[in-house]
């Protein structure tokens, strides 16, 4: 199983790709980037970039992710 996670920022934004072992017992980082926007920008401007890089990210991967969202 594969696992995108992304810790949101609109500074800088945190985007990893995990996968599970067959058991499911452990985690294996194959992808990890902290994507930075330019403070200059107006906000919709960094969040259209963020948008973008994270379409870019799930693109590039070929991959199909098992969806987690959780609440802090």
């Amino acid at each position: 199983m594969k696992i995108l996670g992304i810790d949101p920022g609109y500074e800088r934004l945190g985007v990893a790709i995990l996968e599970k072992d067959k058991q499911g017992d452990k985690e294996c980082v194959l992808f990890s980037e902290c994507f930075k926007t330019p403070a200059k920008l107006e906000f919709s401007e960094r969040l259209n970039l963020i948008g973008e890089e994270v379409k870019k990210i799930i693109k590039n991967t070929g991959r199909k992710f098992f969806p987690l969202k959780l609440y802090f």
